[in-house]
């Protein structure tokens, strides 16, 4: 399965590669996921079976040696019971936190 080693070195569930663009120093890696499961939403982290529109999204970045490698992946709308319309978040990714800047770099 050398086709999915990324998915497996990163632990990444029900992902697979879709392809793979190298240039300029770096490669842009483009997944694509089984959404059978549905999407969760990313304010209260429930599950729906309806999605919308995608978009592509940069969900992580890696250096190997000298090059940058970019993990890129579809994100659906959903339609949240509880919220009503939001981007989905994936089980998987990791959610950044904005750093304030106090002035102290």
């Amino acid at each position: 399965m050398p086709g999915n080693i990324i998915a497996q070195w990163l632990n990444l569930p029900n992902v697979e590669i879709s392809e793979a663009v190298t240039g300029n120093g770096s490669t842009e890696i483009y997944l694509h996921r089984d959404d059978s499961s549905g999407y969760i939403c990313s304010n209260c982290e429930q599950r729906s079976f309806w999605g919308w529109d995608t978009r592509l999204v940069r969900i992580r970045d890696l250096s190997v040696f000298t090059y940058k490698a970019y993990l890129n992946i579809y994100k659906h709308r959903t339609n949240c019971p509880e919220c009503d319309v939001k981007i989905e978040k994936l089980d998987f990714e990791e959610r950044t936190k904005k750093r304030k800047n106090d002035g102290r770099n």
